[in-house]
């Protein structure tokens, strides 16, 4: 009975002090709406970049062979036979969607009297098309394996060499004995990958039109393309030990590995994302701190009085405690519900976002939703609650019980 009067003390505790409690309300209530939206917005952008890296030229892993000295330029290939053998091993694994075989030079692209260096990638072309999914296609169409000379050339090149589709441009390289060659292709497309100054030296071409000019059946790496729903850690283990019982000679590197990038922009944003919480928290806390204090305040007399009627420190402390709770727990459940939907609003209304600086691709505000996104400000609200609301509960349980009672 004495618990039941208690908790119903408490709800009628905080239905009186209805006003101060909404003040408090409010700012629990923006501030967990805040750190959703912007949670959720740092999230899908870190995913963003993560889907971009991957599906533009990395995939999820690549095997290069490990050759080092004086022979590292030459040699650093991986034979036909071990690179066949390898890359069905990985496809027989359930979680490998594809693997692709590549060749990556550098070299000299020529048209008319110019001449450009860049970077080549000779590439499977079927293969090719699902791991290069964020490259666009802007003007003709992309690599055929039935014509062996075409080539896809950055939008940027395509406009610095006064080429267009249709027109016959020269790539010079070096063989696999060290020697040089040329080879004429045909430019069948123009892409867009997304960044200015890769877009300014960077071409593609099919696979045999490399080793072509090459003199080399030889691969420089194999791109792993994974089934996105199957991503565990036991996969990464399970592909790491193909490459490893394999023998000496070779490495795998995850796209993780390969995208500083990546590492760079989440480190920044991890920095904004953390000064933005503490901000938040900070108003949290002064909100239930001042409402709370004030609170007590107003009741000394009658918190000297439960306590003259038997009631312990602890349990005044507790009563006190519990009365900032609810209107915490109320507020960040509101919160929460209120931020969600918002964002599902936000997703909706296909708003765009300004291109970043040195890329060409402008992308939607776009806010993810997940257990992280939504259970790290309600966490963290939570804790400001009970921090900000400690003290003055503290303090009610301290009141002297025969000053009190004379106030």
């Amino acid at each position: 009975m004495y618990l039941l009067f208690l908790g119903k003390l408490i709800v009628l505790n905080v239905l009186r002090d209805w006003r101060k409690n909404l003040i408090a309300c409010m700012a629990i209530l923006i501030g967990t709406i805040s750190l959703v939206l912007f949670g959720g917005y740092v999230a899908q952008m870190y995913e963003g970049i993560r889907l971009g890296s991957i599906y533009s030229q990395l995939g999820h892993y690549q095997v290069h062979a490990t050759v080092v000295g004086e022979e590292a330029y030459t040699k650093s290939l991986i034979a036909k036979e071990r690179a066949v053998l390898v890359a069905d091993k990985l496809a027989a694994l359930d979680e490998v969607k594809l693997v692709s075989h590549r060749v990556e030079a550098q070299g000299l692209i020529s048209f008319g009297d110019k001449s450009v260096g860049i970077l080549a990638y000779g590439v499977d072309a079927d293969a090719d098309a699902q791991i290069s999914e964020a490259v666009s296609i802007v003007e003709g169409s992309g690599l055929f394996s039935h014509k062996p000379a075409g080539a896809l050339v950055g939008r940027e090149l395509l406009a610095e060499l006064g080429a267009k589709v249709g027109d016959i441009l020269t790539f010079l390289t070096t063989t696999d004995g060290g020697a040089i060659n040329a080879v004429d292709m045909e430019v069948i497309g123009v892409m867009d990958t997304g960044a200015k100054e890769l877009n300014k030296r960077f071409i593609k071409m099919n696979l045999s039109l490399m080793q072509e000019v090459q003199h080399s059946d030889a691969v420089t790496n194999l791109v792993v393309l994974l089934d996105e729903s199957k991503l565990t850690d036991e996969s990464d283990r399970l592909i790491r030990a193909v490459i490893a019982n394999d023998g000496p000679g070779l490495s795998i590197k995850s796209w993780s590995e390969m995208s500083d990038q990546y590492h760079q922009i989440v480190a920044m944003f991890n920095n904004i994302f953390g000064f933005v919480t503490a901000l938040v928290i900070i108003i949290i806390f002064a909100a239930i701190f001042n409402t709370m204090t004030m609170g007590v305040m107003e009741r000394v007399s009658e918190l000297s009085t439960i306590r003259a009627l038997g009631s312990s420190r602890t349990e005044v402390l507790l009563m006190v405690l519990i009365e900032g709770l609810i209107v915490g727990v109320f507020a960040v459940l509101v919160g929460i519900g209120s931020g969600a939907l918002l964002a599902q609003v936000i997703n909706y209304a296909n708003i765009n976002m300004p291109t970043p600086p040195g890329s060409t691709f402008a992308y939607p505000l776009r806010i993810l939703l997940d257990l992280q996104v939504l259970m790290v400000p309600a966490f963290l609200t939570l804790i400001a609650t009970l921090v900000g609301g400690f003290f003055p509960a503290w303090r009610a349980g301290r009141l002297p019980i025969n000053e009190a009672m004379q106030r």
